[in-house]
């Protein structure tokens, strides 16, 4: 007879993964059976006993992926939903977790950074000074408080994402808009199409408080361009957004 065993009876670890392994967190199931990731996020789960027995499959394979390899079962998310993932020895121990693959949505603030969630600047030029009045500009640009509001919109008959909208606004009494446009939320990677600008990519850090997000934004073309006698090595950016209800 197979025997189901409760997810928080199994000593086992969820290893949050990227293509930038310095990231990787540990996180929590939300719920005994639930697992939430963001799009693009994979997570490494260690189960008991030899995980060559173990076969794999997933209900919608579109939305996450679940697969064996040597140092555990690996679930990736891929496009916005949920779907349910399972796992057996084909003996006695059969499990099912449902993965939710998330894009952000909501309210958030930038961070001013502390912590493992500082934000950062990093300027790489032949020219120093040009460098270090560079770092100095970008350092002031990040630390200007704004909020954001994603407002993803979900065909309730198909379940699908149609559009996905974003407003900036610049803080201050009252709040004021900054600008609006599209976005997209996948492969951890955020895009702000601000319709009369060029778009904006930054890389997902995902991390273990799951109301915060880093993202990293590699300006290094762009600047060299602008500058092409510098000598620009690299411009990279990272700054931090929280979870946050905006006032007023």
């Amino acid at each position: 007879m197979i025997r189901f065993l409760p997810i928080l009876a199994l000593l086992f670890i969820l290893a949050s993964c990227s293509e930038n392994k310095d990231c990787c967190v540990i996180i929590e199931p939300v719920e005994d059976n639930r697992i939430d990731l963001w799009s693009g996020e994979d997570t490494l789960l260690s189960l008991p006993g030899d995980l060559k027995a173990y076969t794999v499959s997933s209900d919608e394979e579109e939305v996450a992926g679940i697969e064996v390899t040597e140092e555990g079962i690996l679930i990736s998310a891929e496009n916005f939903g949920a779907t349910i993932v399972h796992a057996s020895d084909g003996a006695n121990q059969l499990f099912a977790w449902t993965v939710h693959s998330k894009i952000i949505r909501g309210d958030w603030a930038i961070m001013e950074g502390y912590g493992p969630y500082k934000n950062s600047v990093i300027v790489e030029a032949e020219d120093a000074d040009f460098a270090a009045g560079l770092r100095e500009e970008l350092l002031k640009g990040i630390a200007r408080h704004y909020y954001f509001r994603f407002m993803p919109y979900v065909n309730t008959r198909t379940f699908q994402l149609d559009s996905a909208r974003f407003i900036q606004l610049s803080a201050g009494t009252p709040l004021s808009l900054y600008r609006r446009g599209y976005f997209s939320f996948s492969d951890l990677t955020l895009v702000l199409d601000n319709l009369d600008q060029e778009k904006e990519t930054y890389q997902i850090i995902p991390y273990k408080d799951r109301s915060i997000l880093g993202l990293l934004q590699d300006l290094t073309d762009y600047y060299r361009d602008l500058h092409p006698d510098k000598g620009i090595r690299k411009v990279t950016l990272i700054r931090h957004l929280k979870e946050h209800l905006p006032p007023g």
